[in-house]
C-alpha cells in the first residue's frame, strides 16, 4: 500500500488536471518503477542549487551511494534480497547528508525520533520502495559479497556476546575470516562495523593465530622426530652390515683352506685325467650345497684359467 500510496501521487501531480488517467498514461510514466525513478533524477537535479554537492553527476551518485549503503539498504542474508535499514541520522557521511536530504523531501525517505535515545532516525519510505530502486538495486548487487559477510558478522559477534564470549562461538576462520576483514577495513564499509564487531573479529583472528603457530609448532616437531628416526634406521643398518662383515670375514678363512684344498685335488685330477673341469667335477663333489661351495668352485675355475688348463664353460657344469 505505501507503495501504491506514493506512485498514486505521482500519477496525480502529472495527470491530475486531466481527470481521467488511461492505460498509455500509466506505460509513459514507467508503470510503478517510473515514479520512485523519476524522483530520484529530480532530487539529483535539485543538488545543483547545493554548492557543497559536486556537479558531476558521477560524483554525485558516488556520494549518494556512500550515503545509502549500508546505512539505508542491506542485503537479507536468507534471500539475498534488498532490505531496509533505519539508521541513525548521524551515522549518514557528513559529505552525503545534503543528497539525503534532497531525497527526504521527495518522500523517498523518512524521519523519525527514536523513543529509547531522543536520536533522529532515518530510513526507505516503504520496504517495497528498494526493489523498484534500480540504482540501488545496482549498487546492491555489486556489493552482496561484502553486506552478507558482515551481516553474518553481526549475528555472530551478538551470540558471541550472549554467551559469555565462548571461544567456541568463534565462527569465523580462514578465508571466510579474511574477506571479512578486508570488506570491514574498507573505506565504504568501515564504519558500519561496531566496536563489538570488531572485538569479535579480533578474538578470531588471535584464535586463527595461535592454531596456526600450534600447527606449524607439530609440524617441526614431526620433520625433527622423523629425521631422528632416519638416523636411528641408518645407524641400525650399520650395525647390522658390520655384523654380517664380521661373520662373513670369520667364514672367509673356511672358504680359503677348502679352496686350497680343492686346488690340490683339482691338479691331482688333472694329472690323471688332463682335463680340469672333469678334475673340478670331481673334488666339487665332497663340498657342502650351497653358496660357499659356488665360491669355490668360481676360485678354482679361475685358477684353472690362470694355469691355461683346459675346461668347458663354467655355465655347463656350475
Amino acid at each position: 500500500m505505501p507503495l501504491l500510496a506514493f506512485t498514486m501521487e505521482r500519477f496525480f501531480l502529472e495527470y491530475g488536471a486531466r481527470d481521467r488517467l488511461t492505460l498509455a498514461d500509466y506505460e509513459a510514466l514507467g508503470r510503478v518503477k517510473g515514479p520512485i525513478e523519476a524522483a530520484v533524477e529530480r532530487a539529483l537535479a535539485a543538488a545543483g542549487a547545493d554548492p557543497k554537492i559536486p556537479r558531476d553527476r558521477a560524483a554525485r551518485l558516488l556520494l549518494l551511494r556512500g550515503g545509502s549503503i549500508p546505512w539505508l539498504a542491506g542485503v537479507d542474508p536468507e534471500t539475498g534480497g534488498p532490505r531496509r535499514r533505519v539508521a541513525r541520522l548521524s551515522e549518514i557521511p557528513a559529505e552525503a547528508r545534503p543528497l539525503i536530504d534532497l531525497l527526504q523531501e521527495q518522500h523517498l525517505l523518512a524521519t523519525d525520533v527514536a523513543e529509547d535515545t531522543g536520536e533522529v532516525t532515518i530510513e526507505p519510505a516503504h520496504e517495497a520502495l528498494l526493489p523498484q530502486w534500480g540504482l540501488l538495486q545496482g549498487w546492491l548487487k555489486k556489493d552482496l559479497a561484502a553486506l552478507t559477510a558482515l551481516e553474518g558478522v553481526k549475528r555472530a559477534a551478538r551470540d558471541w556476546a550472549a554467551n559469555g564470549k565462548d571461544v567456541l562461538w568463534l565462527t569465523h576462520s580462514g578465508g571466510r575470516l579474511e574477506d571479512v576483514e578486508r570488506f570491514s577495513s574498507g573505506r565504504d564499509l568501515a564504519r558500519f562495523v561496531t566496536p563489538a564487531e570488531r572485538d569479535y573479529l579480533s578474538a578470531c583472528r588471535r584464535r586463527e593465530d595461535a592454531e596456526r603457530k600450534a600447527e606449524q609448532t607439530r609440524l617441526v616437531r614431526e620433520r625433527r622426530n622423523l629425521r631422528r628416526a632416519r638416523f636411528a634406521l641408518g645407524a641400525v643398518f650399520v650395525v647390522v652390515m658390520a655384523a654380517l662383515g664380521g661373520a662373513f670375514w670369520q667364514s672367509f678363512p673356511d672358504f680359503e683352506a677348502r679352496s686350497g684344498d680343492l686346488r690340490e685335488l683339482a691338479q691331482a685330477a688333472f694329472q690323471r685325467t688332463g682335463i680340469c673341469d672333469r678334475a673340478m667335477r670331481m673334488a666339487v663333489a665332497g663340498l657342502p650345497s650351497g653358496k660357499g661351495a659356488r665360491f669355490v668352485l668360481r676360485n678354482c675355475w679361475a685358477t684353472c684359467r690362470f694355469m691355461r688348463l683346459p675346461v668347458i664353460a663354467m655355465s655347463n657344469w656350475q
